[in-house]
């Protein structure tokens, strides 16, 4: 996968048209009835999709033999009305300019290509890895598609089995998580929420109890605390 084209493509989605007219089921039928269609191809040998909300969407394919797949992705896009955003820039590869960089690598080591490399390779295989468990999570819902709910309310109170994979992953690495805590009305109560797009988006989170304190505010002035 080292030297496999890597194309990537963002999309703006009619929020009026048919299929998109809802905004709770946007994102998840985009997946489901455009997405799924594409990274099925047989030429595709990974891919990773991301929601950037404001119905600008992200997906990224390993595909050597692209232009055929492309045409087939430019015309099921227009007819679901559909808008390509941007097209991928030729060159780019799985293990070259894609995720090789400080964000996901250590900076003294990004003089090492092999690890650079190695590392893009990998954080693109966990996320090809995220998007079919996304994919096998979703259902038809009328004229939408959905993520199934989960009823297990231990380990996913919210009703969606990702409840869990974040929890294990957080286990497996010990990764930090701030949460960010916003005033809301009626006045004294606060929204715990912890920010998937610092200073634009807001995800929310449920909690038994509050946080006893704050250790610091961003620059929004939402008080910060740490998972």
């Amino acid at each position: 996968m080292k030297d496999t084209p890597h194309r990537f493509f963002t999309f703006h989605v009619p929020t009026h048209a048919p299929h998109f007219d809802n905004p709770d089921l946007r994102w998840t039928t985009f997946v489901g009835e455009f997405l799924a269609q594409v990274v099925r191809d047989r030429s595709v040998e990974g891919f990773m999709f991301l929601n950037h909300e404001m119905a600008d969407y992200e997906l990224r394919l390993a595909v050597t033999d692209y232009k055929p797949l492309e045409v087939r992705l430019s015309r099921l896009a227009n007819k679901l009305g559909i808008n390509i955003k941007s097209s991928p820039t030729d060159g780019q590869t799985i293990g070259h300019n894609t995720f090789g960089e400080e964000r996901f690598l250590a900076q003294n080591r990004l003089c090492d290509a092999d690890a650079v490399a190695r590392r893009s390779i990998l954080v693109f295989r966990a996320m090809h890895a995220a998007c079919e468990l996304f994919l096998d999570n979703l259902i038809p819902h009328g004229n939408y598609w959905r993520v199934e709910l989960n009823g297990q309310q231990q380990h996913n109170p919210r009703g969606n089995m990702f409840e869990s994979m974040i929890h294990l992953l957080a286990n497996m690495s010990g990764a930090d998580f701030d949460v960010f805590v916003v005033p809301t009305p009626p006045a004294g109560s606060l929204a715990f929420t912890r920010a998937m797009n610092p200073g634009k988006q807001f995800a929310n989170f449920n909690f038994q109890q509050p946080p006893v304190a704050a250790p610091g505010h961003n620059a929004a002035g939402c008080a910060v605390c740490h998972l």
